[in-house]
Order: structure tokens, then C-alpha cells, then sequence
């Protein structure tokens, strides 16, 4: 329907072109108004088939905030996120001010991408890239503490614990997290649970 209305449009704005140029033919005098006139014409239909495509809209509703968003903000970091389908798409948690360990971009790093599909499943060529085992071990490794979803997703595995669900989605959070900084003896599966020999102080980012 809205293909239908743009031609219809076009073809009115092409008709009245064509209605005006006949007139600047037939009436010498008006013929300086002319390239004033079809311009005005093209501007207006112009500005009309943008509009289908781009509105002006306030900044806020690009991404806006969601309960389920406010709710990963407020839990104490620092901590990484991911996602299942589009509830959180890849590249949006910078408005949200989340990091999420997925990537959606042209310029993004190739050995980062292989190593996430090696690890966890993560097909590089596919335009919108899914994390294809949510309970791979790269994602304690990786700092991954919740994972978002559509609402009534259940959870991929044992580790993954609801502590969010709401109309706009769900959060589980993963048990088997591993801190952002921790002692590389911790890396092995049987030795998750043992307690870091080394104590890691006034940590921050910048």
C-alpha cells in the first residue's frame, strides 16, 4: 500500500510538472517562473516520500529506555551482557550503556569473531550473528553474567537463574561468571569454585 501511495504521488507531482511547463509554454510571460515552480514541485514531493522513510522524531525514541534495561544498569558491575534475538541487538547496548560481548559491525575485529565461533558458536558471515551454545564456558571466561531474551524464553541451562522477566523481556543470570579480573589457575573447569591467590584492589575502568 504505501508502494502504491509513493507512485501515485509521483505521477500526480510528474502530472503537474508537465501541466506547468505546457502553461509556460503557451504564456511566454510566466515562463521565468518556470525552474522556480518545478522546483518547488520536486521539493514538495521530495519531502513527502522522505518523510515515509525518515521522520523527525526526539532523539529518546531511537533506543528507548525499558525496564529491563534500567534493571541491567542497576546491578553492580562490572560485568558483561549478551542476548538472544532482538530484544537487545548487538551494537544497540551502547545506548543502554551495557557491554555485551557481541558484535554487529562492518569494521569489526576478524580474530575476535573467530575466536567467538570457535568458542560458543558464533557464524561470522551471517548478517545478525546468534551465540549458538549460551552454556560454552568462553562465557564465564568472558565476564557474561546476564542474558537477555525474548519474555517467556526459557533458560538455556542449569547455570542460567531468572532474575528479571517483564513485558518487554527476560534476564537470567549466570552462576559460573567469572570476575573481569581473576587468577589464571581459576581458567580450568575442575578449578572454577577454588578461591584466587592473588587479591585484586581499587579496580576500575576508563
Amino acid at each position: 500500500g504505501s508502494q502504491k501511495r509513493a507512485l501515485v504521488l509521483t505521477l500526480a507531482m510528474l502530472a503537474a510538472a508537465i501541466l506547468v511547463a505546457a502553461a509556460a509554454w503557451a504564456r511566454p510571460q510566466i515562463a521565468p517562473y518556470l525552474p522556480v515552480v518545478l522546483a518547488l514541485l520536486a521539493a514538495a514531493e521530495l519531502g513527502r516520500q522522505g518523510m515515509r522513510l525518515y521522520r523527525f522524531q526526539p532523539p529518546g525514541r531511537l533506543y528507548p529506555d525499558t525496564p529491563m534495561l534500567a534493571f541491567l544498569r542497576s546491578r553492580p558491575g562490572p560485568f558483561r551482557v549478551t542476548g538472544e534475538g532482538a530484544v537487545l541487538f548487538p551494537n544497540s547496548n551502547v545506548f543502554a550503556g551495557l557491554e555485551d560481548i557481541r558484535t554487529h559491525d562492518p569494521v569489526e575485529r576478524k580474530d575476535y569473531v573467530d575466536f567467538l565461533d570457535r568458542a560458543a558458536g558464533y557464524p561470522p558471515l551471517e548478517y545478525f550473528k546468534h551465540i549458538g551454545d549460551f552454556n560454552a564456558p568462553a562465557l564465564d571466561l568472558l565476564n557474561v553474567r546476564y542474558l537477555a531474551g525474548d519474555p517467556g524464553w526459557e533458560a538455556p541451562g542449569q547455570k542460567w537463574k531468572t532474575v528479571y522477566e517483564g513485558a518487554d523481556g527476560i534476564v537470567f543470570e549466570n552462576s559460573q561468571a567469572l570476575p573481569r579480573v581473576f587468577d589464571a589457575r581459576r581458567i580450568p573447569a575442575g578449578a572454577r569454585a577454588m578461591q584466587d591467590r592473588a587479591a585484586v584492589t581499587k579496580y576500575r575502568e576508563s
